[in-house]
């Protein structure tokens, strides 16, 4: 038999159904004889085709595809069932065959056709591009034979046409496929299809834009499968690509090739297997070698590739990994030619910014750090500049930090005083790292922080000193501004405030968080000490022990409350808002604190939200560790306490707040409890919409539960957030038309707490709640209801606002039954309205004649 539309060896399409069914039954019971054939597949789905079989023609299909992914003939023949089905198929929905028959269709030899079908192609691709965002439309392209066409097309494209040939093509299908990819269960079906012969074309070199998309879906591929790599059998594919962009880092290639293959590498490394495939292979030599490179950006990037592989090492592995990175670092530090010393040296000093505690393993091997400082003072300024790194990144452990201040300090105080200016400033943050960390240590070091904090702002003021000396002046004045008096000085030093607020528009992500941290250390406050804590300080300083600091005055609330102020009059506030924006974690945390220390005097809140700190906020709560959106959390609570919510968290954003406000309350600490729910009371009063997402997120039971809480202050304030919640429908119906009173009991007991505002929140909730008579039956059943609505209208009272509240309840529990009056009038009630008429506040007035009213309508005299 001849082949028809690419399907091999069948052609007779005059055939009757029966004779089909036997093809299939004879192909079958040869397939079950021998092994897998793609030929005897492809014949065997060309006689389910002919039966309208389609599902399993396509199933053949794929299986053939399996066993060899470059088959031509199986490829021709998915596409001609994919154009069968597409014609025969009438549906509603869109046609995706249709679309990925036209996207993946063959190039003609004839320059117009060739035209013609690549501008068809590029329009069907751009549909499937947008279409493929939705994961339904991923699916149903994977179920219709889309991985099978839509990688071989794009490597086809490549192989004709180049990258520059037709690139809006070759971005849409990378598109397609990154959409794909971007779902877990498709990436073990695309991983196969990247092999030593197909992954360059598919990474390509030219574009940058196709560069980084392909690089990601490669990356996110082995990310994906990480977890069945072994059980799949793709653990070679997975290693073989994490070689391959380890390969791409060399200066060989551009720069855009290089940082994306860093990016795709750190994502890449996703498990402990694949991390140890890499440290066993000579490629890790090549990444360790780029600690040296000429590009900054590339250098800056090997700690974070090194952090990656540590981070998925496991226990039993990290004495292997430490040992490797030992035995390099040691061959180059061994070396003849000073560029090997160096190489090693910065190496070491990678491990350290990586994980300190591997970098601590490897400098406390016995003799090392002494054979790094034998001859140190004869050595080149590059080596010197190398070590002083090593040491400074050292500063990290305690360990080593003894170690170099006890070996080292000579050294680090010679080159505080070289006329080098890069040397002076790495010594100078070294030998800050020191004694910030220890100040026993710096009984071993001359230093005076004031002069060296001076000359750090000059470094920074200096038009002419390069980035590295700048970041070094940074990360030294972020140990120095931990000091009081630093922080004093420079906080009104505005020439110096607008220049490291200058830093953030850099890209330097460690420049960021120097900057973050140095406003992070000018404005904090000093912790609250707890009763417990307080007590013990106070018997240690009675017994004379004087390893017990006095807390220095400049610490103090109202000088951190002026460095705060003159820190955001220098455009602090507007410089966090920028880098609020960070995905380092670390960043994130610190500015949540910088706004929580902002937030603190109310005097800023008005800056914070003019100036984009709310929307921040916002966002900070969204992503980050627990913490880190605690805090941010709680920074918001202060804002949203002061601030009229309509103008600080207009639209949604006020919808927005409320479920990091509930957690809050959720959490343990006193404090933040307290301030979440003075926020939600403040966002409670603005309409329907914000207080039905405090119901639905769980706001109303929090409430509840704090209402019991031992904090006279968190009492109250759960109380006046639930009275602003009886405006709810939903709220309000739990609690006035509830069949029991055990909910209202609350409100019943706590108007007539000790503590004034939790008596006024508790006595205008029941106020609300008494216009409904089910809730003035409660009342008037609980043993003390009477006593307490009687004790917010009583003589001695002097408070309007209690006595409105109870002038309220008295008319509406008037009003719901006769014999309620009766029992009220006997409790002294008329007469108690009868001399709030004389009330100087006319709401009071008006209402205790309301109220009266009442009383007479249910044939009470009040004369």
């Amino acid at each position: 038999m001849a082949a028809s539309h690419g399907s091999p060896d069948i052609q007779d399409t005059e055939a009757s159904q029966g004779n089909w069914e036997r093809t299939i039954e004879d192909l079958t019971a040869e397939l079950q004889k021998t092994s897998l054939s793609a030929q005897v597949l492809l014949k065997r789905a060309a006689a389910f085709k002919a039966v309208s079989k389609y599902d399993e023609a396509l199933r053949d299909i794929k299986t053939a595809l399996s066993l060899d992914r470059n088959n031509a003939d199986a490829i021709n023949a998915m596409r001609d069932l994919l154009r069968t089905t597409s014609e025969e198929t009438a549906s509603n929905k869109v046609s995706l065959k249709g679309f990925l028959l036209q996207a993946t269709g063959s190039i003609s030899n004839d320059d117009k056709d060739r035209l013609k079908k690549t501008r068809q192609a590029f329009e069907a691709a751009q549909r499937l591009m947008v279409l493929s965002k939705e994961p339904d439309v991923c699916g149903r392209l994977v179920k219709e034979g889309g991985v099978e066409l839509l990688f071989p097309a794009m490597i086809r494209e490549r192989e004709t046409n180049g990258e520059q040939g037709a690139p809006s093509l070759q971005a849409a299908l990378l598109s397609i496929i990154g959409n794909i990819a971007n779902i877990p269960e498709h990436a073990p079906l695309l991983l196969p299809y990247i092999t030593e012969e197909t992954i360059s074309l598919f990474l390509g070199e030219q574009d940058a834009m196709s560069v980084q998309l392909a690089t990601d879906i490669v990356s996110t591929l082995v990310l994906q499968a990480s977890g069945q790599l072994s059980q799949l059998g793709l653990t070679d594919n997975a290693s073989f690509i994490i070689k391959t962009l380890t390969r791409r880092l060399a200066p060989s290639h551009s720069d855009v090739v290089r940082v994306s293959s860093f990016g795709g590498l750190i994502k890449a490394i996703a498990n402990g297997d694949l991390a140890m495939a890499l440290v066993r292979s000579s490629e890790n030599v090549a990444l360790f070698g780029l600690v040296d490179d000429s590009n900054e950006k590339i250098r800056g990037l090997v700690p974070a590739a090194l952090a990656r592989i540590f981070e998925q090492v496991d226990d039993k592995h990290e004495k292997a990994v430490q040992e490797a990175c030992y035995r390099l670092i040691r061959d180059w530090l061994d070396g003849e030619n000073s560029s090997k010393k160096s190489k090693g040296l910065l190496a070491l000093a990678a491990v350290f910014q990586a994980r300190s505690s591997y970098g601590s393993a490897i400098l406390m091997k016995p003799g090392l750090l002494e054979s790094i400082m034998d001859c140190i003072e004869f050595e080149p300024v590059e080596i010197q500049l190398a070590t002083i790194e090593v040491l400074s990144s050292a500063c990290a452990e305690k360990d080593c930090r003894t170690l170099v201040a006890n070996t080292c300090s000579p050294f680090l105080q010679k080159m505080i005083k070289e006329q080098d200016g890069r040397l002076r400033s790495a010594a100078s943050v070294t030998v800050t790292k020191l004694v910030s960390a220890n100040k026993d240590l710096g009984k071993l070091v001359d230093l005076n922080p004031l002069t060296m904090a001076e000359s750090f702002v000059v470094t920074l003021s200096d038009g002419k000193a390069d980035t590295t000396s700048k970041l070094r002046a940074v990360e030294g004045l972020a140990y120095l501004t931990m000091q009081p008096a630093i922080k004093e000085k420079l906080a009104y030093n505005l020439s110096f405030m607008k220049t490291l607020l200058g830093f953030v528009t850099s890209e330097d992500r460690a420049l960021h968080f120097g900057v973050v941290t140095i406003i992070a250390n000018l404005t904090s406050y000093r912790r609250k000490l707890t009763q417990e804590e307080e007590q013990v300080r106070k018997l240690r300083e009675m017994a004379k022990d004087i390893s017990v600091e006095k807390p220095d005055p400049l610490d103090d609330d109202l000088p951190v409350a002026k460095r705060a102020l003159m820190a955001a009059q220098a455009g602090a506030i507007s410089a966090v808002v920028h880098l609020a924006k960070s995905d380092s974690p670390r960043i994130r945390d610190t500015i949540s604190q910088i706004f929580l220390n902002f937030a603190t005097d109310k005097r800023l809140h008005g800056v914070i939200v003019q100036q984009g700190g709310a929307k921040a906020l916002v966002e900070l709560t969204k992503s980050g560790t627990p913490e880190g959106i605690a805090i941010a959390a709680q920074a918001l609570a202060k804002v949203a306490i002061t601030v009229d919510p309509n103008l600080a968290f207009k639209g949604q954003r006020a919808a927005e707040i409320v479920r990091p406000l509930i957690a809050l309350c959720n959490g343990e600490n006193g404090l933040r409890q307290f301030e979440a729910l003075m926020a939600l009371t403040n966002l409670a009063s603005m309409n329907d919409e914000v207080r039905t997402r405090i119901v639905q997120a769980g706001g109303v039971k929090a409430m509840e539960y704090l209402q019991f809480s031992d904090n006279e202050m968190i009492r109250r304030a759960a109380t006046e957030a639930l009275c602003n919640m009886m405006f709810d429908p939903q709220v309000y119906n739990s609690y006035a038309n509830a069949g029991q009173s055990h909910r209202l009991r609350m409100f019943v007991a706590l108007s007539d707490a000790e503590d004034f505002g939790t008596r006024r929140a508790a006595a205008g909730a029941l106020a609300i709640l008494s216009s409904s008579e089910n809730a003035c039956r409660l009342i008037m059943e609980e043993s003390r209801g009477i006593e307490v609505v009687m004790g917010m209208v009583k003589e001695e009272e002097t408070h309007a606002e209690l006595h409105h509240r109870g002038v309220e309840c008295l008319k509406n529990l008037a009003k719901a039954n006769a014999d309620y009056a009766r029992r009220l009038e006997a409790a002294g009630a008329v007469k108690a309205l009868k001399r709030l008429l004389l009330a100087n506040d006319e709401a009071v007035a008006h209402g205790a004649a309301e109220a009266l009213s009442s009383f007479q309508d249910q044939g009470i005299s009040i004369m």
